[in-house]
């Protein structure tokens, strides 16, 4: 490192003075000082607006300025991301100088609709008229001529970028309580939006409801409106919403908010107003309310029986309830009461049930009971009932370590238990070792998936012990996996003990999820290729800039060219730039045709390419497909779309010829058999991408909705999400709110679909086949979705988008996960399997329905 000149002494004198007082912006040759005096400032744009320093800011800014050519930061999209990034900290700490600051610096650069969205819900009023002026001064700007104006260079496309007449500044001020903000807001958006009212009465703020009410706006379907009051807690709101608006109030979610007086006074002034008497009764016995059951009971008689109350009391144990509304009602239970009951641990009120009821229990009662280590209930229920159990019990306490109730099963339930060989292997890969080797000791077999599993989740007692005692051994995903979760000591044990290996996915995972001793390990002793580029994806994709250094310097070549091909976003390149010092001149070699879609990704420079998926297009061209949820070639534009777009980096290229197209994806380690063809119609290659969904391992679930009455404000509507391959994941519920629709109980069957997915597969490595026959909800989900939150939640036809807080929480759901969203042919009377389990939704959802 060459000597720093040596700084005059009274300059030195001067800095402290200098650094705080002065502004250094218009002083370059001090500022320079300052610079070679202090050194290079350790922190970033973003970090530094954190801390409200304005001065150190401009010291950062003026060193960026003097980067080379490049240097990642001179790159348009990383300056923009710095942008982003320090308006957003600025503005979450109400810093207004800093925030000048930026807005100076970066004159060309559009304000996200998220920045202004930050500036609302923290109630800036003064950033924001900032922002409003700078945003109209540069539209002005941009609209001179951009390509001839080199300030504008650094402009980028956003589709987020025109927030000035987004209506939903006004809801974010609103939500959060800032009235002010909104009025000052109010002339300067494009329309009243109906949402405001939802959310002035989130927020518990009786003058921001006036207000919002005075507005010109037909608010329509008032379903939301008074259970966002309810769910307020506001007694006051809810009571002014229902004198001055014509509502409907939603019993079950009053109930739920346990407040008796509510109750009471909503019943008795505005009867007209509410239903959901049932459902209300239900969710009171549920929580043990006694009061309210009995206020229900006394004042509304139902036209039906309600077996929903028994049965949710019971679930919860209330056993006074239970007893009370069998005395009092002819509502009934059915044998989910002792079912549930059971598998909570309520003896008292299993044997209630037993002795005063003729619904009895099925299976399920001791299969759950077992699954909870409740063997007191499991004794009670072998020795007084003759329903028994399934092989779910063993299976399932095994799985959560109860060797007591494992004991106990083996003995008195062994012809039913004994087929079972999941057992040994769930208990293998929850690590519980005595409980193996117990299931051992009574003849049961496992699968290679024990050590398998075991080795993923770093049990390595468990994987000596099958390794010693059994012959079943384990596959390259022991290593694999145990890759993955940064298992070191498992893989350097496997590497020496066993002759599986490890497939090429191994280091690829491990330097996706950061684990560098495993990488170096595996590089070193087993001779892991990272298969061309794509072990720098994965590291890119998770921001672990250790690993993209480590790989870089392994790969060599061009570095950054390779970072912006395939991560064209750049925000992570902060961590690269503090850590590499790049010296050659660098520039991405993608073709124009290259396509990234996605949150996290940039669109393509051809437009041409942005076509409805629905239009067979360009049917000469193969659409090679390297990052995305379902990965191969394709022969439709349409087809490569569905499964890019909303995928974080998703990457595809189309290719004149198919050789082109093999060649380009051999590069990311994907096999390619010419003669596959995809059910879809155009895939035709990356066998195995996918696994098969009829096999045990895959992840499957069937979605059905259903509504009786569909529409109307008494509709009675339910879903059901059943998973083929582990039935204990089944969920099936009633469709809350006033006017459910069979539309939106689709939507929440796929919503739990995905939420199961993501709690039993949370590093998403796994496919997620979900099967419907709503064609709205497959067409929603990979046809429309992204397309209609770039336009603000309207259709093409500019009306708003039906079940939209549904429909953004499936979006956040499915995230990176590869979904295959499959469409079912209905009511064909089960010819085929993917039939016969809609089938079997569409009845579960059914029955539900009718139930509440």
């Amino acid at each position: 490192m060459e000597p720093q000149t040596p700084v005059d002494k009274r300059v030195q004198a001067c800095l402290p003075v200098i650094c705080r007082k002065w502004n250094l912006q218009g002083m370059p040759h001090l500022l320079a000082l300052v610079n070679q005096f202090l050194g290079p400032p350790p922190r970033t744009v973003a970090q530094v607006c954190k801390m409200n320093a304005p001065i150190l800011l401009q010291r950062i800014l003026a060193l960026d300025e003097l980067e080379p050519a490049y240097s990642v930061k001179k790159y348009p999209e990383f300056r923009h991301w710095q942008f982003n990034e320090g308006m957003r900290n600025a503005i979450r700490g109400g810093y207004l100088e800093v925030v000048e600051l930026l807005l100076v610096s970066f004159p060309s650069f559009k304000v996200s609709l998220e920045v202004a969205n930050a500036a609302a819900i923290y109630g800036r009023l003064e950033i924001m008229k900032l922002l409003f002026t700078h945003q109209a001064t540069t539209v002005a700007r941009a609209g001179i001529n951009v390509d001839q104006d080199a300030d504008n260079a650094d402009i980028i496309d956003d589709p987020h970028a025109d927030f000035a007449r987004s209506s939903g500044l006004v809801g974010s001020a609103l939500e959060h309580g800032h009235l002010e903000l909104a009025q000052w807001l109010l002339p300067r958006v494009d329309r009243v939006s109906p949402s405001w009212l939802h959310a002035a009465l989130k927020s518990g703020n009786l003058e921001a409801v006036h207000w919002v009410y005075a507005l010109p706006c037909r608010y329509g379907d008032p379903s939301g409106v008074t259970e966002a009051a309810v769910q307020g807690g506001n007694v006051e709101i809810l009571k002014w919403l229902l004198d001055h608006f014509v509502g409907f109030v939603d019993m079950n979610v009053v109930v739920s908010c346990g407040h008796f007086d509510t109750i009471e006074w909503v019943l008795t002034v505005h009867r007209s107003k509410c239903f959901g008497l049932k459902r209300a009764a239900v969710e009171a016995a549920g929580r043990g309310r006694l009061d309210i059951v009995r206020f229900l009971r006394r004042h509304y008689q139902f036209e039906a029986g309600n077996p929903g109350a028994i049965d949710s009391a019971a679930q919860h144990g209330h056993l006074e309830l239970v007893q009370w509304l069998h005395e009092n009602t002819t509502w009934g239970c059915t044998e989910a009461a002792m079912d549930a009951a059971a598998g909570n641990g309520h003896l008292d009120v299993v044997k209630w049930l037993h002795q005063n009821r003729t619904e009895g229990c099925s299976k399920a009662a001791m299969d759950i009971a077992a699954g909870n280590g409740h063997l007191n209930v499991v004794k009670w229920l072998n020795e007084n009932r003759s329903e028994g159990c399934t092989a779910v019990a063993i299976e399932v306490a095994a799985n959560n370590g109860f060797d007591d109730v494992v004991i106990w099963l083996i003995e008195y339930q062994r012809p039913t238990c004994f087929p079972s060989v999941r057992a040994m292997d769930l208990a293998a890969i929850e690590g519980r070792l005595k409980t193996v080797q117990l299931l051992a000791e009574s003849g049961m077999t496992c699968t290679r998936a024990a050590m398998d599993g075991a080795a993923a989740n770093g049990h390595l007692n468990v994987v000596k012990w099958l390794h010693e005692n059994r012959n079943e051994g384990c596959t390259t995903k022991a290593m694999d996996e145990a890759a993955r979760n940064g298992q070191f000591e498992m893989v350097q044990w496997l590497h020496l003990n066993r002759t599986e290996s490890c497939s090429d996915a191994a280091i690829r995972l491990a330097v996706r999820y950061g684990h560098l001793d495993v990488v170096r390990f595996l590089r070193e002793k087993v001779h892991a290729n990272f298969v061309g580029r794509y072990g720098l994806v994965n590291a890119m994709d998770t921001a672990h800039f250790d690993a993209v250094v480590y790989v870089c310097l392994e790969l060599g070549g061009d570095i950054v060219g390779a970072l912006l091909d395939f991560s064209p976003t750049t925000g992570h390149l902060i961590g690269l730039e503090l850590r590499l010092d790049i010296s050659s001149d660098s520039s991405s070699e993608g073709s124009s045709t290259d396509m990234a879609y996605g949150d996290a990704s940039s669109y393509s420079e051809t437009d041409e390419m942005e076509v409805d998926e629905d239009e067979d297009q360009d049917t000469d061209w193969y659409y090679a497909v390297a990052i995305g949820r379902c990965r191969g070639i394709f022969t439709r534009l349409g087809d490569a779309l569905k499964h890019s777009r909303g995928f974080s980096y998703a990457t595809f290229k189309k290719f004149p010829t198919f050789d082109e197209a093999h060649e380009f994806l051999s590069q990311y380690g994907l096999r390619v058999d010419h003669g596959y063809h995809h059910s879809g119609g155009s895939r035709l290659c990356g066998s195995g991408d996918f696994p098969d969904p009829l096999h045990p391992s895959s992840m499957v679930a069937f979605c059905g909705g259903s509504a009786l009455r569909n529409g109307e404000p008494d509709c009675d509507a339910a879903y059901a999400c059943i998973f083929p391959h582990k039935r204990v994941w089944d969920v099936v519920q009633c469709v809350g709110g006033p006017w459910p629709t069979s539309n939106r109980a689709e939507y929440l069957a796929a919503l739990s679909a995905l939420e199961r997915a993501n709690i039993e597969d949370k590093y998403k490595s796994k496919v997620l086949f979900i099967y419907s026959d709503s064609k709205l909800l497959v067409d929603s989900m990979s046809k429309w979705i992204y397309k209609w939150r770039n336009n603000g939640w309207r259709t093409v036809n500019g009306t708003d988008v039906q079940n939209r807080d549904i429909l953004e929480k499936l979006m956040a759901a499915q995230g990176n996960r590869r979904v295959q969203w499959c469409r079912v042919k209905a009511h064909t009377g089960g010819r085929y399997w993917e039939a016969f389990l809609n089938e079997i939704a569409g009845d579960q959802a059914r029955a539900k329905a009718r139930e509440s």
